[in-house]
């Protein structure tokens, strides 16, 4: 009873303090109004809670690097994080108690994440748990965390966001007190040296690890900031708004539940690519379309926007040496996950109310530069010189935002209802499109490569034939599911309105 595998012991821990987190994230917010703090201010305490928790991911988790002391730091850290939680009961509305008591809450809630990662990447190494199966319990508990305040709040009132955080909390902290039955233990000598974050932010590798994951998880600030407005904007509804952000947690959690069996085989650059390709096509079609069909195609992408991406950046993170897991897991939570997302979200705010939904087209091109950068280090590689490398990155940059453009009219095209000629064409049209657009972003990749470093890269070659089958199957697909919905959305409506009618005349 007291002793669980790998698995059971970070998979249950993920759900306890990730149900907290879904509490928190959301809710806090709104205790504050409740307390009687003003916007402003409220704007100040989230803020400073966020730079917090940067700053413990760039101070203090990384001096936690032997896999030994991963979980009594846990332990400590959820059972501080109890305390503190219970600190904001005694605050009595004052603005300095509370700006202390989410200081002390973020410090310890900061670690966290990066450290059971790093409790998680240690086990999947030794090939005693799959990773995306063991942290698709952290996005279950979230989603039902948030679900169960928001109906606890309307029934009795605000202060139960902070009871039901306290209760994840320490459910957390009870299923850390457990062993498991291989206790995390450093291999070597070796690899029990701490590495100083300074010399890993001068390696090349690291750098560009870095740089890219910021590009695709950055994406998403306007999305986590403004989509809701927008799409409400639009015309669509709070409830249809809640269930499309249901729908890309299912996304996520799916695409963790099947990574092991979806991505066995694939390289750690193709993840990456096919990262920065969700993340062209999706906020392209954001800034295109508001139609529902689409966005439900939006919100599925966030396994491959988000969850692929993560997946890719746990992988590249495995893939180095022991000593340096916990601190890259640091670096990757403070910079990508942390800093650059909070300055994306602010310049995302000013774009909003400058250029409306076009910024998410800015958020689009962030996967153009990712993809840019993948040919910026595949010249480098081959030995070109700096000026060779960046001229193919801009190439790869122009090509890559290629990618929205005919799944944008698609979409604005499947728009009106029709019937089975409507969709055939529909279909014949998006499938060439797609296929027409696949195959000319691998023929400008190729010759830019051919041009620029590779004098022996075939122009027209196999991966490009096979990129235009697959997008002209797919761009058909998707036009027919999408012309189709219109088309019975719009037989529903008539024959509706028919009933209605028919009973109005007896």
């Amino acid at each position: 009873m007291f002793r669980v595998s790998p698995f059971a012991w970070i998979s249950q821990y993920f759900g306890g303090f990730f149900f907290a987190y879904g509490v928190y994230l959301p809710f806090w917010a709104l205790w504050f109004e409740d307390q009687g703090v003003s916007a402003g201010d409220i704007g100040v305490l989230i803020g400073i809670g966020f730079a917090t928790r940067c700053v413990a991911n760039l101070v203090i988790t990384p001096r936690i690097h032997k896999v030994e002391h991963l979980m009594p730091a846990l332990r400590c850290l959820s059972f501080a994080a109890l305390l503190f939680v219970g600190f904001h009961f005694f605050t009595g509305g004052s603005f300095i108690l509370m700006l202390l008591a989410t200081v002390l809450f973020n410090l310890c809630c900061g670690p966290i994440i990066p450290l059971s990662d790093a409790m998680a990447n240690h086990y999947s190494r030794l090939k005693m748990l799959d990773y995306g199966r063991t942290r698709l319990w952290g996005s279950v508990a979230f989603i039902a965390g948030s679900t169960v305040v928001g109906y606890l709040v309307a029934e009795f009132g605000t202060d139960m966001i902070l009871y039901t955080a306290l209760a994840g909390v320490l459910l957390s902290l009870i299923l850390a007190m457990r062993n498991p039955n291989v206790m995390p233990v450093t291999q070597s000598e070796q690899q029990a040296v701490r590495p100083k974050l300074g010399e890993l932010l001068r390696e090349s590798s690291v750098v560009k690890f870095l740089a890219l994951m910021a590009l695709l998880q950055g994406s998403h600030a306007a999305y986590y900031s403004f989509s809701a407005i927008y799409w409400k904007e639009a015309g669509h509804s709070e409830a249809i708004i809640g269930y499309l952000w249901s729908l890309g947690v299912v996304a996520e959690v799916a695409v963790f539940a099947l990574s092991k069996r979806l991505f066995s085989g694939w390289s750690l650059r193709t993840l990456f690519v096919v990262a920065a390709i969700g993340v062209m096509a999706r906020w392209g079609i954001t800034a295109s379309t508001t139609a529902i069909f689409a966005l439900v195609m939006v919100q599925l992408l966030h396994g491959v926007t988000f969850a692929m991406a993560h997946i890719a950046a746990i992988q590249y993170i495995q893939s180095e040496e022991q000593n340096k897991m916990v601190a890259l897991q640091a670096l990757y939570n403070a910079i990508p996950l942390g800093a650059f997302i909070a300055l994306m979200t602010t310049l995302s705010g000013w774009g909003y109310e400058l250029w409306g939904a076009n910024i998410f087209w800015g958020m689009a091109a962030m996967g153009g530069l990712a993809n840019s950068s993948d040919m910026y280090e595949e010249a480098i590689k081959a030995g070109s010189d700096e000026g060779t490398a960046q001229l193919a990155g801009a190439f790869g940059l122009l090509t890559g935002l290629t990618e929205a453009v005919p799944l944008s009219r698609m979409f604005n095209r499947a728009g009106t209802s029709g019937g089975i000629k409507k969709i055939a064409l529909d279909m014949l049209k998006e499938s060439g499109e797609e296929g027409l657009q696949e195959g000319l972003q691998g023929v400008l990749n190729n010759l830019t490569a051919k041009e620029l470093y590779d004098s022996s890269r075939e122009v027209f070659n196999k991966e490009t034939m096979r990129a235009m089958a697959a997008g002209a199957v797919t761009g058909g697909g998707m036009a027919g599911a999408a012309s189709s919905a219109s088309t019975l959305k719009s037989c529903l409506s008539l024959t509706f309105i028919n009933v209605k009618l028919g009973r109005s005349k007896l």
